[in-house]
């Protein structure tokens, strides 16, 4: 790690674990940024618009009694990308295990009064690394950007839960794992980064993952994130964003916009299950274009709805989906893979407890659409249905 001296302004190299305290700066990268590099030589670093907020936040830490800073400006060698990721991996880390963090709003005048909405306009609370810092840090000051205080993150809590959806038990220390997948990507589902692979990275300490770092793969790197995610945790939230009527999707999102709505969501709506889960769906219907798609949701629904069980299922298939309003009305979905490692899935109704209609018995064969007119659910769809790469959460017919 390396930190700014607060006296000095000279860059000090830490070896091993660092016991020292700092403060540490939180803001929007502009213009004028002053690098690693660019601190080599004092006399000029000075000259450049960027400075003058490591001079304040150093200024700052004196007046509270620390001696060193961090800067992710220049305190990180960007031209090493070795040092890159690894700094990267840890700034949630080093966000956490610092003594406070300076939020410095720059868009914010000077004559706006504290405890205002005002303050949530800043474009501070609309970058995507503003996120974990926010969260990381313990003590949080607000500065605008004559450098005046603003409030800390206690103080403006309130303020700072509307702007941000972030609830105030996490604001003020709540652990991170009390809370879904889903609803910790909604806290980022409105936050732009300027380069697509921090979309991505920007959420490594939210979801405690370390993940190299590629840039140049674009979204591939939130799909990378997702993955990491899953071989971490048993919260199936993460594959609980909606789908859109024009999307073609998979089963991971491409980005955190996707769970936009699930900042409220409850831990409780996936069920654990003995080798398998349990979600909660919504119908599922045969539209007049032929196709369906299978909505799952992080949110509870009505009990006349239905309910998606999966289960283990024989070898080389993934499990079986049973779905309907009670266990004997159901249709069955069989899901596995075709000799080309596509997935597919064997869909058969469930053969039970239907009337008025006459349903043929639980078959392979069944090859088509018609609904139950008492029960208004899918009765029979075809044989077989693929879908598209990846993409469970939409059934095309074949």
């Amino acid at each position: 790690m390396r930190l700014i001296n607060a006296k000095t302004l000279e860059l000090e190299e830490i070896w091993g674990e660092n016991d020292k305290a700092y403060a540490i700066l939180s803001h929007r990268w502009e213009g004028g940024e002053v690098s690693f590099q660019d601190m080599q030589n004092l006399a000029l670093a000075s000259n450049m618009k960027g400075f003058g907020k490591i001079q304040k936040s150093c200024e700052q830490a004196v007046e509270d009694g620390y001696s060193y800073v961090w800067v992710d400006t220049c305190c990180i060698d960007k031209d090493s990308s070795a040092e890159l990721s690894e700094a990267l991996n840890s700034m949630f880390r080093w966000y956490e295990a610092s003594a406070v963090c300076y939020a410095f709003l720059s868009d914010v005048p000077s004559n706006t009064p504290t405890m205002t909405p005002d303050i949530g306009s800043s474009k501070w609370f609309t970058r995507g690394w503003t996120l974990q810092e926010l969260v990381a840090t313990r003590n949080v000051v607000f500065y605008n950007q004559q450098w005046e205080f603003l409030g800390t993150k206690q103080t403006l809590s309130k303020l700072l839960s509307l702007q941000t959806h972030i609830d105030e038990a996490i604001l003020n220390g709540e652990s991170l794992s009390n809370r879904t997948i889903a609803q910790r990507m909604s806290w980022a589902s409105h936050r732009v980064t300027t380069r697509v692979e921090d979309t991505a990275y920007c959420l490594l300490g939210i979801f405690d993952v370390y993940m190299p770092m590629l840039y140049g793969e674009g979204k591939r790197a939130f799909l990378r994130l997702q993955e990491e995610i899953i071989k971490r945790s048993d919260d199936h939230t993460i594959f609980a964003w909606p789908i859109r009527l024009d999307d073609q999707p998979g089963l991971l999102a491409d980005s955190p916009a996707a769970f936009a709505d699930f900042a409220s969501d409850e831990k409780n709506v996936y069920k654990d299950r003995i080798n398998g889960f349990r979600i909660i769906s919504k119908f599922l219907k045969p539209p007049k274009n032929g196709k369906d798609r299978f909505i799952v949701s992080a949110y509870s629904w009505d009990p006349e709805e239905r309910i998606v069980a999966m289960k283990p299922g024989d070898f080389g298939t993934t499990g079986f989906l049973d779905f309907g309003r009670q266990v004997r009305n159901c249709n069955c979905i069989k899901i596995g893979f075709d000799f080309d490692h596509n997935p597919v899935c064997f869909i058969a109704n469930g053969g039970d407890g239907f009337d008025g209609i006459g349903h043929p018995p639980r078959s392979t064969d069944i090859s088509q659409w018609t609904e139950d007119e008492r029960t208004q659910h899918l009765a029979e769809i075809h044989q077989r249905t693929s879908f598209d790469k990846f993409a469970w959460s939409k059934v095309t017919n074949s």
